[in-house]
């Protein structure tokens, strides 16, 4: 008789591989990231190998990993234009700086054949990087989805707007945190109508030059100070022209990892919480079993070359590898990967950094931190935009941004 964990595991393979069924016989892999649909059409028959012997590794929980990365997390830069409370860029220090073009052109062609998506950020605003939309246009051009997330505040700059617009990214989050200067100052330590006019611009640029893409979604965190503003938010995104917006629960665990410290700026609104906590509201309730699985399809890039388990080693206090001194596949098949990949499934409570991620606790399952969201259809730019654009849509674009 199989117990329910292996039960459970049959059955997310079998959803898997109706998924690979359909992906075989239409070539189109289904993908969202924070809801906004990415996806990959016209895909391979290596890239839907790949990916399904990656999940099915993933499902049966295998140590080993059964392919190569489906994604990768990459920071274009590690600095920032704004300190943010609950961001470590604003409370630590150390070595910062921009990724060398030639450095991420060299990965993604050692990953084009299987890679899905590409997202673009680390813990620093990706773009200040000065090459950041050449290295887009590159990843565009080898058909790869490739989404970021900002603050917004470059693109009040029109040579920002067309930039991003120009580069073929397919969808850009912008994070807000408040309707209000002193909601959004609390949180970002920045001026709210900066963001709003970055906005404004970039919906603008997509017009003026007829691009569908980026799709452009704002994702408001909700605080105790922010909760308030919710109701006019709505009006607010759709009056900017995005094509969606997203209610984020804030993760208040994985920043400040101090056991000791009590979750600041909760809302009321239980719903509106990322994680489940004890009577006394103040201790996380933690899971059993920890869902990440970046270790098996996800690695994380840092500005630098050097290769991290996930985007919550802020610190890079885990170096997996480093692609100045070797090959991608030589890192994803090495002995440092291996450790780590067994570390995880015989004990992820006692590495440093997965004890204190939101997987670690009840309710921060990332396919989970968002509230709600709305797409306006209405703000497309074209009748036919119902979601991000196929990769090579628009294969003119590398060449406008070669500047």
């Amino acid at each position: 008789m199989l117990d329910a964990r292996t039960r459970a595991a049959l059955r997310d393979v079998r959803r898997k591989a109706g998924d690979a069924a359909r992906a075989l016989l239409t070539r189109e892999i289904r993908i969202e990231f924070e809801r906004i649909p990415l996806p990959v059409r016209n895909a391979s028959l290596r890239k839907v190998r790949n990916w399904l012997a990656v999940e099915a590794g993933i499902a049966l929980r295998r140590t080993e990993p059964w392919g190569l990365p489906t994604h990768a997390q990459i920071e274009p830069s590690s600095r920032c234009n704004l300190r943010c409370t609950y961001c470590p860029v604003g409370t630590e220090t150390g070595t910062t700086g921009h990724m060398d073009p030639a450095l991420f052109r060299d990965f993604v062609d050692q990953v084009q054949d299987h890679a899905l998506v590409l997202a673009l950020w680390g813990w620093g605003e990706p773009f200040v990087c000065p090459s950041v939309y050449e290295m887009i246009a590159y990843a565009h051009a080898k058909r790869i989805r490739v989404l970021s997330s900002t603050n917004g505040h470059l693109f009040v700059k029109p040579e920002h707007a067309d930039g991003v617009v120009r580069s073929g990214l397919d969808a850009l989050i912008v994070s807000l945190s408040g309707t209000t200067q002193e909601a959004y100052e609390r949180f970002r330590a920045g001026r709210l109508e900066t963001a709003l006019d970055g906005v404004r611009e970039i919906v603008a640029a997509k017009r003026r030059l007829g691009s569908r893409t980026p799709h452009v979604q704002i994702s408001f965190i909700v605080t105790d100070y922010s909760e308030k503003e919710l109701p006019g938010l709505r009006d607010l995104a759709r009056s900017l022209g995005v094509d969606g917006l997203s209610l984020k629960r804030m993760n208040t665990a994985s920043v400040k990892p101090d056991p000791n410290r009590v979750d600041e700026a909760l809302p009321e609104d239980l719903r509106l919480r990322r994680f489940t906590y004890r009577d006394d509201g103040v201790t996380r309730v933690r899971v059993k079993n920890n869902p990440c699985k970046a270790l098996w399809h996800n690695p994380t890039v840092r500005w630098d070359g050097t290769i991290n388990p996930c985007v919550y080693d802020f610190d890079g206090a885990h170096v997996l590898g480093d692609l100045r001194r070797e090959p991608f596949g030589a890192i994803w098949s090495g002995a440092r990967y291996a450790d780590m990949r067994r570390r995880f499934r015989t004990g992820w409570e006692q590495i440093d950094i997965c004890s204190r991620c939101t997987y670690a606790f009840a309710g921060g399952n990332y396919t989970d931190v968002l509230a709600d969201t709305w797409f306006f259809p209405e703000n497309a730019v074209g009748a036919a935009a119902a979601s991000p654009q196929e990769p090579s849509a628009r294969p003119d674009v590398a060449g406008e941004l070669a500047r």
